[in-house]
């Protein structure tokens, strides 16, 4: 998991934060809701700039509360305008009350469009089961994207094997709506190591002899994955230039 201890750098900057707005939620009576949300809103910025499965290591690694607890401030963030919808509500619930007030109108489903017929339960489990299937789907076309093997996967059936180039497209969009949170990450990692890690020493650290196998491997590894990425760094460097980004390049 090589590509989340770097983005594990890049999000640190942001755990102190989500701590102390955590430590908040304990101590303050009459604004716990508020830093809940706010804790909220920045464990979904760590979630985007992190791939798809690396949020619960980033949590254990990172966060002083429970995973159960940071999914629930995250929730409380994503649904936070129903809780607005009433004044003052946000200032009076508690945390398990805004919960619970989340949960009830969840399990009625949503109010049904004016000249629409609203689902059966059968037709709303079909609809999730469909939205299961294709974040699975998405989520092999994201490996396939970051492995650079393009080809569906042998067991796919014959209509998800026809929509496999459609999928791919769609795992590259979603991978650009996150590019802003991923730049940030990869620029203060870069920030850290230039401030912190001496280029020499990390040289030798990278080809070291005689330390094994699977770790000289690993380290053959990283070592190709900073030849690309420098490479792609320059790239960017140049795109600037051209369009007068850096004049002084």
């Amino acid at each position: 998991m090589a590509e989340v201890a770097t983005l594990q750098v890049g999000t640190a900057k942001l755990a102190d934060r989500i701590n102390a707005e955590h430590e908040a939620c304990l101590v303050a009576a009459h604004s716990t809701l508020e830093h809940a949300i706010e804790a909220g809103r920045l464990l979904a910025e760590v979630k985007a700039a992190l791939p798809h499965g690396a949020l619960g290591p980033w949590l254990e690694a990172n966060f002083d509360g429970s995973e159960r607890t940071a999914r629930a401030y995250m929730r409380l963030h994503a649904r936070r305008e129903e809780l607005s919808q009433n004044g003052s509500t946000v200032a009076v619930l508690s945390i398990r009350d805004a919960l619970k007030a989340l949960a009830a109108p969840r399990s009625q489903g949503p109010p049904p469009v004016p000249g629409t017929v609203p689902l059966t339960p059968e037709q709303e489990r079909g609809r999730r089961a469909k939205e299961r299937k294709h974040q699975r789907r998405l989520q092999r076309a994201e490996f396939a994207i970051r492995s650079g093997n393009l080809e569906p996967p042998p067991d796919l059936s014959a209509n998800d094997a026809a929509a496999w180039q459609q999928v791919l497209y769609e795992a590259l969009a979603l991978r650009g709506q996150n590019i802003s949170n991923v730049i940030d990450a990869l620029g203060h990692s870069l920030h850290i190591l230039v401030n912190h890690a001496d280029p020499e020493a990390v040289g030798r650290y990278l080809v070291e002899a005689r330390v094994g196998y699977e770790e000289a491997e690993k380290r053959a590894d990283q070592l190709a994955e900073l030849r690309e990425g420098a490479a792609w760094l320059q790239r960017v460097l140049d795109a600037c230039k051209a369009v007068h980004i850096y004049p002084s390049v």
